[in-house]
């Protein structure tokens, strides 16, 4: 027998590649693993291999490249085809990146390798906080304790953070600083700001999915420290040997703390008016276990949670609000997520079933008497499966099932919604008050098909229902693209349909009967590559919006009791957006441009005025060099121009002489805007290779001509001056990593 295949065998042939710089590498290694036998590249990365008929495993690499796994047919009769194996600088840590998978989600979206979205200016190494570089995304020059996006002028709570498939609470922490997973944990992100398929719901406007790395069978880790936090990184082989076989287990955990609390003292004003009796500080938290059960099954297990905490008590006498004199504000925030999955790949069926539990809570304490305070557990139940019935046609289908139960317990007056300029005044504004426990549950379901209909053009209609059972509302959402390549450099897309956000922000909770807003959405895009270095693309969209959830009075009106809220607003967004990117050997960046509106009405017969969140314009410009010997430096330079955010000026004030108070008289809703936003963040690295390792270090500095970001106005008593509170005005942070 063993003459036999050894007649048989034919040789093949192939080449090995750094895949990030596309450069050969010579003097590597291949090992067949079934039999044991080696071959070595030459210095153009050529190596060649006598195999019999049947399936056969190549493994190559040598340090600092991490051995990747490639599996070869050999027929019994034909030649083989020629393989190229690319392989990823473990010290580097340049894995392929996508801020998108391959087959983007929709128009407009993006895609980016890891070496890039890694050093991007004014991210500090953070590749989720990278997101706000690119197409739709708009700074809000808002203050935000849990920091959300804006997704072409959409508020924050229309779009939604999933990770693996789960939503999350939110993806920043306090201050926007850093989001709350490291980049070493995260495999892509998905970032659609809008027209996305069926897979994903409950969002009115964009998405963000973030897919966790599967963890390597080889040792790697990491440890940093920077003036933003401390955090550590380590993955390996489950069962402690390298390189055995690739159904070992593999792990991999990763630990974050901020430094903020050590920070703050330090760069916050003598005379501020704020005394911190708890300093922000958050933790983050990761692990992860994956195993490949069979050629077929694979296992995983995912655990990752965060914590956030800061106190502060202000010296500001507060006429406007006399309560608040020297009151103390208290926020705790933390989530805890575990998601059990299994994954079946065949050549026809693709899919994935997940398991999680979740928990979580949220605290807010302003003075003695005043709190927000929620606690929720729940679990949830999904499925993604993707059949190839023909070599034309494929389905894709799945269901979803989250449940939550959600103790609840408010003294606090009612939040501002859209378009309401005054914040809430705990003094004289009247508290809501709640104690209750309730469940939430939430049903999905979808099936899409993707149609070849020629080699040119492919169609993928399909339709998700979603399930609000707490609301009592059921919604099929009909959505649809297509996709036309015009030639090997140009292909247009298309994608539309409906979209809804269940009334699950802030206290629309509390009332049944409101239905989820909806949009109908449609977006085209051309995308054009004139050459290999560069890519054009060009997107349009129009959101048409119904059924917002707006005021049914006012918000201080003592009869809103029960019905605080009604579905009367409805609102369009409508806009373009511009992506040049560039690419070569030593240095990358891009422009990314929109231009878009943002319109609503909240009551039929009512004035047609701004989103809360309109930017007109928002201009981001971007690049990075590698230079030096061996291009060990890199120096990088980000800007970012947008239009100001609306704002609802004041024009006068009555006094109230039973409360010895004056109230405010607005002018027209969003009819003036704050100042542009604009600032320059730079960005210089330097690295130290050594032979099994990697010391870099950088310094990263944002708005570096300090421009404050304008966050509100704030008024005198009577509200005869004003001045505007304004964001941090510059951030120097400065960083070092070792890697293995």
């Amino acid at each position: 027998m063993i003459h036999l295949l050894i007649l048989l065998a034919a040789t093949v042939q192939g080449r090995i590649v750094d895949l990030v710089r596309e450069k050969p590498l010579g003097n590597t290694t291949v090992t067949v693993v079934e039999t044991g036998a080696t071959a070595t590249s030459d210095k153009n990365g050529n190596f060649s291999v006598e195999l019999g008929p049947g399936n056969w495993t190549l493994r190559a690499g040598k340090p600092p490249y991490e051995p990747i796994d490639v599996t070869v047919t050999v027929a019994e009769q034909g030649r083989p085809e020629p393989v190229q194996i690319g392989l990823f600088d473990r010290v580097e840590s340049v894995q392929v990146f996508e801020l998108v998978p391959r087959e983007k989600p929709s128009p407009g979206a993006t895609q980016i390798v890891r070496e890039e979205i890694t050093v991007v200016p004014g991210s500090r190494g953070d590749a989720l906080a990278a997101v706000q570089s690119l197409p739709g995304v708009a700074q809000t020059g808002t203050f935000s304790l849990a920091g959300g996006l804006v997704i072409r002028g959409s508020a924050p709570q229309d779009s939604r953070v999933f990770v693996d498939g789960i939503e999350v609470p939110f993806l920043f922490h306090f201050f926007n600083l850093q989001s709350i997973f490291p980049t070493e944990m995260i495999d892509d992100i998905v970032y659609a700001p809008g027209g996305f398929g069926v897979e994903h719901g409950r969002a009115s406007a964009g998405i963000i999915e973030m897919r966790s790395r599967r963890p390597k069978p080889e040792w790697h880790g990491m440890a940093e420290i920077s003036f933003i936090n401390a955090a550590a990184f380590l993955q390996g082989p489950l069962l402690g040997s390298s390189h055995t076989s690739k159904y070992d287990p593999t792990f991999a955990v990763a630990f974050r703390r901020s430094f903020m609390d050590a920070i703050i003292p330090a760069i916050l004003p003598a005379d501020a008016d704020l005394s911190f009796t708890a300093l922000p500080r958050y933790y983050d938290y990761q692990a992860r276990l994956d195993w490949m059960v069979s050629d077929r099954w694979r296992l995983g297990f995912f655990l990752f949670g965060t914590d956030d905490l800061f106190e502060l008590t202000s010296g500001t006498d507060s006429a406007e609000d006399p309560s608040l004199t020297g009151a103390t504000f208290r926020n705790a925030t933390s989530f805890l997520r575990a998601i059990a999955s299994a994954t079946y790949e065949s050549e026809r069926v693709t899919s994935r079933t997940s398991v999680t539990g979740m928990g979580g809570n949220f605290i807010f304490e302003a003075r003695e008497d005043r709190y927000l305070r929620f606690d929720a557990k729940g679990a949830s139940f999904r499925n993604e499966t993707k059949v190839r019935i023909v070599p034309r046609l494929s389905l894709r289908t799945g269901a979803e099932a989250e449940q939550w139960f959600l103790e609840g317990h408010v003294k606090f007056p009612r939040p501002p919604r859209e378009g309401d300029p005054q914040n809430p005044n705990f003094t004289f504004d009247p508290p809501v008050v709640f104690d209750s426990n309730y469940p939430f549950t939430y049903l999905g379901a979808w099936l899409a098909m993707d149609i070849d209909v020629t080699s040119r053009l492919t169609l993928s209609p399909g339709i998700r229902y979603d399930g609000y059972l707490r609301s009592y509302d059921h919604v099929a959402e009909p959505r649809g693209e297509a996709k036309f390549k015009l030639n090997q450099s140009t292909s247009l897309r298309a994608s539309g349909g409906l979209y809804t956000r269940p009334p699950d922000y802030n206290d629309e909770q509390i009332q049944r009967e409101l239905d989820p807003e909806k949009s109908w959405q449609a977006t085209v895009g051309v995308e054009h590559q004139p050459w290999r270095w560069l890519t054009v693309q060009t997107t349009g969209f129009y959101t048409w919006r119904s059924d917002l959830i707006v005021w049914d009075t006012n918000r201080n009106d003592p009869s809103m009791t029960e019905r605080a809220y009604v579905n009367a607003g409805t609102g369009r967004t409508y806009g373009g957006e511009l992506f040049v990117q560039g690419r070569g050997a030593r240095a990358f960046g891009w422009v990314a441009y929109t231009l878009s509106r943002s319109v609503r009405r909240d009551h039929p017969g009512q004035d047609q005025r701004l989103f809360d969140f309109d930017q007109t314009h928002n201009l981001i410009a971007l690049g990075s060099w590698t230079f030096g010997k061996n291009q060990r430096w890199r120096i990088g330079g980000r800007f970012q121009f947008t239009s100001g955010k609306p704002y609802t000026p004041v024009r006068g004030s009555v006094f109230q002489s039973d409360l010895n108070y004056y109230s405010p008289e607005f002018g027209a809703v969003n009819s003036q805007r704050f100042a542009p936003l604009h600032q320059l963040d730079l960005r210089l690295d330097r690295v130290w290779k050594f032979q099994r390792w990697r010391l870099s270090a950088y310094l990263d500095v944002t708005n570096i001509y300090a421009h404050p970001a304008p966050l509100q106005q704030q008024y005198s008593y009577d509200y005869s001056e004003t001045q505007a509170i304004n964001g941090i005005p510059i951030l120097p942070s400065i960083g070092i990593k070792g890697e293995f």
